[in-house]
């Protein structure tokens, strides 16, 4: 009787703690909802290898005016699903457009995109904003702060693909994708804008030549391009991640944090209703699981995801699947699947990078 008197209690007050929560988050929100400017950066990025850099990037708002620039930090090859260096740049009227000109050092060619924005879809993400599951930003009443995203980050991918990303906190999400067409732009030009010394009698040819050995010695990248890549990866599918425990008296995720192969990445935690949920996410790249007294960190194989995820989705259209993590002896090593209709598939090239936890 005690033992269910225990259970009792615990649960509502687990219920009492989770409406207080949701009623604090839903006045924040709407007091959120409400402005109409926010406070971000802006970066610009390229994935690992493909190097590019900044001529010009400005962002305007609906009658043309410039209101924030995006940084020319030098040359911006280190990650498609990370924000790229910042310089002091940023704004807090929520873009309507876009002019952005950079250089394509592996493809030797400039490129150049003016496009508008979808600026409510931006503001609605700016307005919504995120949970931060954080223990020291909790108030006295045991609420989670509730904060939004700070910077806005172009990402330029060879073959002229623009993404568009918000990021925040642990949170990053696409707001669109964009197309640049090659553009012609004098070296010596863009050389002297960026501070270089140059010689003026310097071919255009050998410009370009000069840049593409920089990024084969330093970026180190797969040639040719693999074009059509990053398209691909804006892919989703409908999955979750499961825990499947040898413990007797159950375990169970608790948190995670996930980011995605496009670019997009969240986090829950101290959750387990929300861990449970279906999303429409893009393929995994890193991830982070938390159970009761462990966690675990994940790194996934972009040909093998993609390649499985559209065997099961031929196989079983229309059907949401499990990433299934099978724990062994003290969690220290896992079995990793993809679950559909009860069929089980192996990820043979996922790697478990880390563990920790108490035994």
């Amino acid at each position: 009787m005690k033992f269910l008197k225990k259970i009792i209690t615990i649960t509502v007050f687990s219920t009492l703690t989770l409406s207080s929560c949701q009623d604090y988050n839903n006045n924040i929100t709407t007091a959120m909802t409400n402005k109409k400017e926010f406070s971000y950066a802006t970066t610009a990025s390229a994935p690992k290898g493909y190097g590019i850099e900044v001529y010009y990037g400005l962002f305007m708002d609906e009658n043309g005016e410039i209101i924030a620039a995006i940084p020319c930090s030098g040359v911006e090859y280190n990650s498609w699903q990370y924000d790229g260096s910042e310089g002091a740049q940023g704004g807090h009227i929520v873009p309507s457009h876009i002019e952005y000109v950079y250089l394509s050092l592996i493809e030797k060619k400039f490129y150049k995109v003016d496009a508008d924005l979808p600026r409510d879809k931006m503001l609605k993400y700016f307005q919504e904003g995120y949970t931060l599951w954080e223990e020291r930003e909790r108030d006295e009443q045991g609420n989670y702060a509730h904060s939004t995203y700070n910077k806005i980050t172009v990402g330029a991918a060879p073959g002229g693909v623009i993404v568009v990303w918000l990021s925040g906190k642990f949170n990053r999400v696409e707001i669109c994708r964009l197309q640049a067409e090659e553009v012609f732009v004098d070296k010596n030009k863009f050389s002297e804008r960026m501070g270089y010394n140059y010689d003026p009698k310097e071919t255009q040819e050998a410009f370009f030549d000069y840049n593409y050995d920089y990024m084969i010695f330093n970026g180190k990248p797969k040639l040719p391009p693999p074009y059509g890549l990053w398209d691909k990866y804006r892919k989703r599918y409908k999955y979750r991640y499961v825990l499947d425990s040898y413990k007797e008296e159950g375990d169970y995720l608790k948190g995670m944090r996930s980011r995605h192969y496009n670019g997009e990445a969240f986090w829950i935690n101290y959750n387990p209703e929300l861990c449970k949920e279906y999303r429409e996410m893009a393929i995994p790249y890193h991830l982070r699981i938390f159970t009761l007294q462990y966690g675990a960190r994940f790194e996934f194989d972009d040909t093998e995801m993609m390649t499985l995820f559209e065997k099961i989705s031929k196989k079983y259209p229309e059907e949401p699947f499990e990433i299934v993590f099978k724990p062994k002896f003290m969690y220290r090593t896992y079995d990793v699947f993809v679950r559909c209709k009860g069929e089980d598939f192996p990820l043979k090239k996922c790697s478990l990078k880390n563990v920790w936890g108490k035994d």
